[in-house]
């Protein structure tokens, strides 16, 4: 019998109107939630549920799933230039102006919650959270899209998407180490995205568009496809707590242990239409969730102990 994990605190968050519903997150500590809308961010406290911040800017902002947040600090991009801001009250700290040689279009907080990972059309690049850039990786052919690429910092490793191919490849040397095809299915028939990846544990996880694939790339195979049939919204690896996280917009989402590589199931209210959007640890035992009430649409954040 499988043990399907319920809340044991929920807060509403306090209703604004203005947000986009479409997508919402949490910062990496799961301190606070926050929701971009055309040029306004909201930024809201995750315990109690009350609004801190509403701030108009002077950028059209990027969609929510492609920013990050950790130690009170905000990663926002506008074509090639990446702006950090202060948690919670949005105030600038740095610009770094072309960052990039083309549009950056996905900007997140790598598992180790001490780098931020950005990439383009043909690079990547990994800076510290005071801007100095570490990592890049150029002249290569990526997938632009949302939730990936993914890296595993302490240990130097990324993995992207590149045609129909998951290339494996060090930041340091600049070496592939493994390439993987996709998993063998009647629909679904690409690699998909990775978005998340641990050497330790030599797994990566991407999703297509109704799947999720679990890969090893040690040798490199598919281990497991799992169906989800609404769209997904987040996919988080936390190596402080060596946890990972998939969310969906359905009642169950996952929690994959890669030491063991067992899920546990946990359940956002008891609506079938009720679902989640992004998972946080707020440490070794407990996660927050933001996600929604179905019929009022109100959005709430869930503790769960894990």
């Amino acid at each position: 019998m499988v043990n399907i994990l319920t809340p044991h605190r929920i807060v509403t968050l306090e209703a604004q109107k203005g947000i986009d519903n479409s997508m919402i997150i949490l910062d990496r500590d799961g301190k606070y939630v926050i929701n971009c809308s055309k040029k306004e961010l909201f930024v809201w406290n995750a315990r109690n549920g009350m609004l801190i911040k509403r701030k108009k800017m002077d950028f059209t902002l990027p969609y929510t799933p492609d920013i990050d947040a950790v130690n009170n600090i905000l990663v926002l991009f506008r074509k090639k230039t990446i702006h950090l801001y202060s948690l919670p009250n949005i105030e600038p700290i740095m610009e770094l102006e072309n960052a990039h040689d083309s549009h950056i279009y996905n900007a997140r907080i790598t598992p180790d919650k001490k780098h931020i990972i950005t990439a383009s059309k043909k690079e990547i690049k990994v800076w510290s959270l005071n801007g100095n850039l570490e990592y890049e990786l150029v002249d290569i052919k990526l997938e632009p899209l949302y939730m990936s690429p993914a890296v595993d910092i302490d240990n130097l490793t990324i993995a992207y998407k590149s045609g129909k191919q998951i290339i494996v490849q060090r930041l340091d040397t600049k070496k592939i180490i493994g390439v993987l095809d996709p998993c063998p299915s009647d629909f679904d028939p690409g690699s998909g995205n990775p978005s998340a990846i641990s050497v330790r544990h030599n797994i990566i996880i991407s999703h297509c568009e109704t799947s999720i694939n679990i890969y090893s790339f040690s040798p490199p195979r598919c281990l497991m496809k799992i169906l989800h049939y609404q769209p997904l919204t987040s996919i988080r690896y936390d190596s402080t707590v060596s946890k990972m996280a998939i969310c969906k917009s359905e009642q169950i989402n996952l929690i994959l242990d890669p030491n063991t590589m067992e899920f546990k199931p946990i359940r956002i209210l008891d609506n079938p239409d009720n679902g989640a959007y992004d998972i946080a640890w707020v440490d070794k035992n407990k996660v927050r969730v933001i996600g929604w009430k179905a019929k009022a649409f109100d959005l709430i954040v869930l503790d769960y102990i894990i």
